[in-house]
């Protein structure tokens, strides 16, 4: 015997129906009404009204797969369009934080000849310790504020990487289980 993969009682209250997963309709009377005794009795159909009831709902499972198929598709290329945007997003900010380290590295250049034409200048006007050492500290103090800010820029830079990759991941799996929802086998009952 099949698995039961639908039952009915009628308005009765007298039979019980059952659709099984070889297309067998079984026929069940009530003996008692709480149920607790169960005679059966099997009935088949007639083949012409089975053929046409099966034939019925296989054309409802074919529009429904093809209407979940075509969902399904909508939003594969929704998320292939979201994933462009990001991607191209990415690319913008990769560009963007390229031109902002170019631009802090170009000051930093300027301001160290900057400080070193002022060390020469003060060198050969007047050369003491103290003017020595306060061009010193300064050169320290402009080597220490570049290193922190490329170690900012690179934080900020990997931080926003990890979160488009992140996206990407989601939408990849999210994709990914679409498409394995839509490899699974339909089963179509009989009795809808």
């Amino acid at each position: 015997m099949s698995p039961v993969l639908k039952m009915v009682i009628t308005p009765d209250n007298q039979f019980l129906l059952t659709a099984s997963e070889d297309s067998s309709l079984l026929i069940w009377r009530i003996t008692d009404q709480e149920g607790c005794m169960l005679s059966m009795d099997q009935s088949t159909l007639e083949a012409e009204d089975q053929e046409d009831k099966l034939n019925y709902n296989h054309m409802d499972c074919k529009t429904k797969i093809n209407k979940i198929r075509q969902n399904f598709l909508q939003e594969i290329e929704a998320l292939k369009s979201q994933i462009q945007v990001l991607k191209t997003e990415n690319e913008e900010q990769k560009v963007f934080h390229h031109q902002m380290l170019t631009l802090i590295t170009e000051k930093y250049d300027k301001e160290m000849k900057d400080e070193q034409s002022l060390f020469i200048f003060h060198h050969a006007i007047k050369p003491n310790e103290d003017t020595v050492l306060i061009a010193f500290k300064k050169h320290k103090e402009m080597e220490q504020r570049m290193e922190a800010m490329q170690k900012n820029y690179e934080e900020r830079l990997h931080q926003q990487e990890d979160g488009h990759l992140c996206t990407m991941e989601d939408m990849k799996q999210s994709y990914e289980a679409k498409l394995q929802e839509l490899r699974k086998p339909h089963c179509c009952s009989a009795f809808s």
